[in-house]
């Protein structure tokens, strides 16, 4: 059944709701700097880095829902929400570089400017709204692009600052959108679309292929079913790892010591990559053609649309989009399964082609399934239930033949693959909320989160069908939430979700905001919506009441830890190179695995924290000692650093804390 989308009231327009997104893409985005201070080893910076999440979040909702007064609520908001952490990330700016990453220090400046513009009549919100003289519609793009020049210069060419090379990029687009060219599309759209493929490719270039082991599990997935083998009955891929260089830190451990080595996701995984085996080319150049499909997609999707500030705003998303842009570079496959994703959005209109198109993203990877259920109730508003049955029936079949040689062939094993992600022993890592367990601060069960989230996505699932008019085009947040919630989850499971809310706000009719209302400066939340947060509230409260209501029954009560007696650091060269630990007899000998969370960290330990290997284990009736050394040099770190040791196997883990 169609419903209108008379969503906007007043002056809460276009601008505005994508100013909103736009500031949640970057609260999401930017957490992932905040492991560059600390890893995991402070509560504290988890604590911020899931208020980032959870904000942007919040404002990717609150972009999509309706409301009845615009006294520029996305302004306010963002003041609310980014205020209480912005004199945190600043501090840290200046003091500690975030290891060079010159993103993280436009994206901070940019925050701070976008909070104080009220202080200066704000200029900057007019200007970025192309109210001003045409000489000042092109200064900023000017201005951005000399700058990302001298900085491209002067630091060289990097993974590290390859974001100079973005801004110069859309700097472009920022000039050929404001100076108002009448060339058409060409002008408008081809800068779009040579700027992403230009950044992408550089990104590309400066890295080294396979940083992560799902791209190389893939990739050789590929290649076995190109000389005519099954890849879900490969024997063990984790060998080749050494061979082909992927780090540590983008390996995923197990907790008995080894590592994942399966092809774990469905067919359409592998055979995407085909191409790439056959003719034995860098697979992320295959990335790299679904990453620029993904962001020309949601260009173009804004096409035609009612506000002048439209290409401007759709440059400004995308530049807040990093993780998505570098993908590639950093050996990211996700962009598959969202390219497919994406244009099955875009392509509603024409049921049965945007219906394979779902299957196909459903046959990617097993992050799209927990759109579905949300996906379901949305056609079922927009084309009705009957229509929504015929086109999810679509969808599956597309999923199942998609699968098919494998299913039919080999069910057991193609079933198990699907399941194995949840189900394997997996070392905790990543930046969601059950970091606070597998970091030790609060050891909780696997299961608790594995529940909390199912329990999650029920109530919300529910919070979605009963107000599914006015929650309609918040659909990609509630994915967010879930993941979230799980074990283990990474930046990269969220940061494509914003590219749906993009297209969803791209559909809502609306007016332009008025000049009246951008100079409000009113620090009061007005929150008027028509029964948008308000069950979204209660959803929240609902599930915090569950996930507490858990706790106490999931929480690991200390059975069978692992009793440390003493723990002493050897030191050379001003490094720790070794770990003396010294425990009450265990019946799991020198099968324990150690693990470090440093208080300073960098690019090779803040993703999964340090590796250290046995190397030496004396047994006797009073205790064992063990002897730990990193897993290579660049897992050391200076004498003096404070740090957390782990000891696990299996289910089995105790902390130890160690002063500097």
């Amino acid at each position: 059944m169609q419903h209108t989308t008379a969503m906007e009231e007043g002056s809460f327009g276009y601008t505005d709701r994508m100013l909103g997104l736009v500031a949640g893409t970057i609260s999401v985005n930017f957490s992932i700097f905040i492991q560059y201070v600390s890893g995991y080893y402070y509560l504290f910076y988890l604590l911020v880095q899931w208020y980032l999440i959870c904000s942007g979040i919040f404002m990717i909702i609150y972009s999509s829902v309706p409301h009845r007064n615009s006294d520029l609520q996305t302004r306010t908001a963002i003041r609310l929400l980014f205020s209480p952490v912005s004199a945190i990330l600043l501090v840290h700016t200046v003091f500690f570089p975030l290891h060079n990453h010159l993103y993280s220090a436009i994206i901070i400046a940019a925050t701070a400017a976008y909070l104080l513009e009220a202080a200066f009549d704000s200029r900057i919100y007019l200007l970025l709204r192309l109210k001003t003289k045409p000489i000042s519609k092109i200064s900023a793009p000017l201005v951005l692009g000399i700058l990302s020049v001298a900085v491209y210069y002067i630091s060289g060419l990097s993974p590290y600052t390859i974001s100079s090379i973005l801004v110069l990029a859309f700097s472009i687009i920022l000039f050929s959108a404001s100076s108002r060219f009448n060339l058409g599309k060409v002008v408008l759209y081809a800068p779009v679309i040579a700027g992403t493929i230009v950044l992408a490719a550089s990104v590309t270039a400066a890295t080294r292929p396979f940083l992560t082991d799902e791209l190389l599990y893939d990739f050789l997935s590929a290649g076995i079913i190109v000389h005519g083998g099954n890849p879900y009955l490969a024997s063990n891929l984790s060998d080749l790892l050494n061979t082909y260089g992927v780090p540590l830190s983008a390996r995923t451990f197990l907790t008995n010591g080894q590592y994942a080595s399966g092809f774990y996701y469905p067919a359409l995984a592998a055979v995407t990559l085909i191409p790439s085996a056959l003719f034995h080319i860098d697979p992320r150049y295959e990335i790299l053609i679904f990453t620029s499909g993904i962001l020309i997609a949601v260009y173009l999707s804004a096409d035609g649309r009612p506000d002048e500030n439209r290409p401007l705003i759709m440059a400004l998303f995308l530049i807040s989009d990093l993780g998505v842009v570098m993908s590639a570079g950093t050996s990211t496959v996700d962009p598959i399964w969202a390219f497919f994703l994406v244009m099955s959005f875009i392509t509603r209109k024409h049921s049965r082609i945007s219906a394979v198109l779902l299957g196909a993203s459903l046959a990617t990877k097993q992050l799209s399934w927990i759109f579905v259920p949300f996906y379901m109730i949305f056609t079922a508003e927009e084309k009705g239930r009957k229509a929504a049955a015929g086109y999810f029936s679509i969808a599956l079949l597309a999923f199942v033949l998609l699968n098919m040689p494998y299913l039919a062939l080999t069910p057991g094993k193609w079933f198990i693959s699907m399941i194995s992600p949840e189900m394997l022993q997996i070392l905790g890592a990543g930046q969601g909320l059950g970091s606070i367990s597998f970091a030790g601060f609060l050891p909780m069960s696997r299961t608790y989160f594995m529940t909390l989230a199912v329990a999650a996505g029920i109530v919300l699932l529910a919070v979605y069908w009963l107000n599914r008019a006015s929650l309609k085009y918040a659909i990609a947040a509630f994915p967010m939430i879930v993941m979230f919630l799980n074990y283990r989850m990474f930046i990269n499971y969220l940061v494509f979700w914003p590219l749906i809310s993009a297209i969803s706000i791209s559909e809502i009719s609306s007016q332009p905001a008025s000049s009246a209302a951008i100079v409000s400066r009113s620090w009061k939340l007005p929150i008027h919506s028509r029964s948008a947060l308000k069950p979204l509230a209660i959803a929240v409260i609902l599930i915090v009441a569950i996930g507490a209501s858990m706790a106490p029954l999931m929480q690991d009560n200390g059975n069978d830890r692992i009793s440390v007696s003493n723990v002493s650091v050897l030191t050379s060269a001003g490094n720790v190179t070794g770990i003396l630990v010294k425990a009450a007899p265990t019946p799991y000998g020198n099968h324990l695995q150690f693990r470090v969370f440093p208080s300073e960290v960098d690019n090779n330990t803040y993703l999964s924290g340090s590796f250290w290997n046995l190397y030496g284990f004396n047994s006797s009736q009073s205790g064992f000692v063990y002897r730990l050394a990193p897993a290579n040099s660049q897992q050391e770190f200076p004498a003096g650093t404070p740090f957390r040791l782990e000891i696990y196997y299996g289910s089995v883990n105790s902390f130890i804390n160690v002063p500097g």
